[in-house]
């Protein structure tokens, strides 16, 4: 959980657009639709100790699972199964205190709405 009493490293991925199979309605089967995603990742930090990329929490990692592995998946009916499975990706690496996860549906509504999910996963601590 989020102790407001310490110090946190935001690191963000913001507004990658993924193509892929997503949709409860008819007119959303059978093909791709964009799909916007941000992502953040929170980590305890008193500010960058040295290390190199190891040290840091990797956003680069969650844009190649991003860009390579969803658009391979299969038909996905709802935004919260993809925001399930963002989070418990970003989650395993066991310095990410908190995840927060946006999803839009860009095109759904033909461009005059667009549908947005917002999901967030606090990693309890004892």
């Amino acid at each position: 959980m989020i102790d407001l009493e310490r110090n946190y490293e935001r690191v963000a991925l913001e507004k990658l657009v993924v193509e892929m199979e997503l949709g409860v309605f008819p007119h959303e089967r059978g093909h791709t639709q964009p799909v916007e995603v941000s992502v953040e990742m929170w980590r305890q930090s008193d500010g960058y100790k040295g290390g190199g990329l190891e040290a840091c929490l990797n956003y680069d990692s969650v844009f190649s699972y991003l860009t390579v592995e969803w658009p391979k998946r299969p038909h996905t009916p709802l935004l919260e199964e993809l925001a399930d499975d963002l989070l418990t990706f970003c989650m395993r690496d066991e310095r990410v205190d908190r995840c927060r996860v946006i999803l839009r549906k860009l095109q759904v509504y033909a461009g005059r709405a667009v549908p947005l999910l917002e999901q967030t996963r606090n990693r309890i601590r004892p």
